[in-house]
């Protein structure tokens, strides 16, 4: 018996696993070297619950992820404060040279960008 093997550049970008907390499984998603996890197909517009069906979930988003679907990141109200809260603290502080306020202002900017 021959298998053939096809693995495509999206292919390679991501891998799906199934895992588990407390006996609660979940979908393990490894998009860019980033990892997500899903306990429903809610952002796949799937009515699924993976508590129901993990392999059936697990199936779902790997066929989203090859038509070209990408995990976001949430990130919340609280954690955009945090950040205003934290650019506004780095700005009153006198003794911080310029330079590093100007490499932490643009550490904090650019990880807001990638929370969008």
């Amino acid at each position: 018996m021959l298998l053939l093997t096809v693995n495509t550049d999206s292919m390679s970008k991501f891998k799906v696993t199934i895992g588990s907390h407390k006996t609660r499984p979940f979908i393990n998603i490894y998009y860019d070297k980033i990892r997500y996890r899903y306990w429903n197909g809610e952002s796949i517009n799937l009515k699924i619950k993976c508590i129901d069906n993990p392999l059936l979930l697990k199936s779902a988003f790997e066929l989203k992820l090859r038509e070209g679907w990408k995990p976001k990141v949430i990130f919340n109200k609280m954690g955009k404060e945090l950040i205003s809260i934290y650019l506004n603290t780095i700005s009153d502080c006198k003794g911080l040279h310029d330079l590093i306020k100007q490499n932490i202002r643009c550490f904090v900017n650019n990880s807001e960008e990638c929370f969008k």
